[in-house]
């Protein structure tokens, strides 16, 4: 389980297989108090073959959704091989803070292999009040 200090930072990460048909899943909840996001990593999978992957992006679940790495930005020509695609704030005020209940969630479109193909994926937050944490999604 994260650290739930709001003084200190925290990291978890979740595996996805991507080859589990496209569309959207949940990586992450929050829960018990709002936390502030610092970082979004996502690692392709090392592989020898075409992925077929149209595009991935992450963003959170919300009707109006905060959009951390776009599905311009996750095109295929960057989703090679053990690739890392990033998102941080894009400078001091500019912070994605996640409430209790809400998810942050990866939306893929085309993988057909005949394997499973783990990406991984990583954030870094701060609890926003004392109990703040995220969740992975099993």
């Amino acid at each position: 389980m994260p650290v739930s200090d709001a003084a200190r930072k925290a990291v978890i990460a979740a595996s996805i297989d991507l080859n589990g048909g496209a569309g959207c899943f949940n990586l992450f909840t929050c829960a018990y108090e709002p936390v502030i996001l610092a970082g979004i990593t996502v690692r392709m999978p090392k592989y020898d073959e075409a992925l077929g992957l149209s595009t991935l992006s992450i963003h959170t679940d919300g009707s109006t959704p905060y959009v951390f790495i776009r599905q311009v930005d996750g095109i295929a020509e960057h989703l090679t091989s053990e690739a890392q695609l990033t998102w941080c704030p894009p400078g001091p005020g500019y912070m994605a803070i996640i409430t209790p209940g809400a998810n942050v969630q990866m939306t893929i479109d085309g993988v057909s292999l005949a394997h499973p193909c783990i990406c991984d994926v990583s954030v870094s937050y701060w609890p926003a009040e004392e109990g703040g944490e995220l969740h992975a999604n099993k």
